[in-house]
């Protein structure tokens, strides 16, 4: 019987997942596929059921990563500590949660720009799941400073506690977008984590003024150089979209559905 996954989120049209997933399966000739589905907030525990007798494993994005962990079974340490789920599976009717965004990152940031996150001062603007796990788990990756700029400032706030908790010596600071400092020439990394700039002609206010050339700069955003790129690039600053990052956390998704190691050059082209 084909195994069946997917991707919950509002919006979800955009996803590449599918195109990742189904070319790996095909690869492994695994009996299984991979689809969007569109879930509204409204809806999220009562599709949760839904998938529970349909589906043997999801992802989960914008806006329920937070929100899905109250209608899951488990809830792995790390997904906890972030309080984000990105990656649900299915064990005969026992719902598992996990967070594969802050490894995706991590991972997605040694292989484009040869850096590991020990030691470095991080700056994620956002603060919505995919950060919150990605701050968790660079805090505990070693990470020596955190750094949080959101338009909501009570948002970062919950995402700076929970690194806080997880890592009590790093250091955490949290600014309002309409008001950070001026000299920024201690950031190493720059996060760009909001779905701002998904929409074409939508652009974020903010300026690279005050950081270091050398400093490097990734968004979340993948397969277009958002407006965001495009200014730190203008600035002198090395820069990559979210394609590794969407890689690597679906890798280690796939392999926790699967048990099989994911094929990464598959999985890769893909995207491509």
């Amino acid at each position: 019987m084909s195994r069946q996954y997917g991707i919950i989120g509002w919006p979800v049209e955009h996803s590449m997942s599918p195109a990742m997933h189904n070319a790996a399966f095909e690869k492994l000739q695994l009996d299984a596929c991979y689809d969007r589905f569109a879930v509204d907030s409204e809806s999220l525990r009562e599709q949760v059921s839904v998938f529970k007798g349909k589906l043997s494993g999801w992802n989960v994005t914008v806006p329920h990563k937070q929100a899905v962990i109250d209608c899951l079974d488990y809830i792995d340490p790390v997904a906890d500590a972030a309080q984000s789920v990105n990656t649900v599976v299915n064990r005969g009717g026992v719902l598992y949660g996990y967070s594969t965004d802050g490894y995706g990152l991590q991972r997605a940031l040694e292989v484009e720009f040869d850096i590991d996150v020990a030691g470095k001062h991080v700056l994620f603007v956002g603060a919505g799941g995919a950060v919150q796990a990605s701050a968790v788990q660079f805090a505990s990756a070693g990470a020596r400073s955190v750094t949080l700029i959101n338009r909501t400032v009570s948002k970062a706030e919950a995402v700076a506690d929970r690194v806080r908790k997880v890592s009590p010596d790093v250091k955490v600071e949290v600014y309002p977008l309409s008001d950070y400092p001026n000299d920024m020439s201690d950031v190493d990394i720059v996060i760009q984590g909001t779905s701002v700039e998904l929409k074409e002609g939508r652009e974020l206010a903010f300026s690279f003024d005050g950081f270091r050339k050398d400093c490097v700069c990734m968004d979340m955003i993948y397969n277009v150089v958002t407006p965001f790129l495009q200014k730190a690039e203008q600035h002198g600053m090395r820069i990559a979209g979210g394609e590794d990052m969407l890689l690597y956390q679906g890798m280690k998704a796939f392999e926790y559905w699967t048990g099989v190691v994911a094929p990464e050059t598959v999985m890769r082209s893909a995207l491509k």
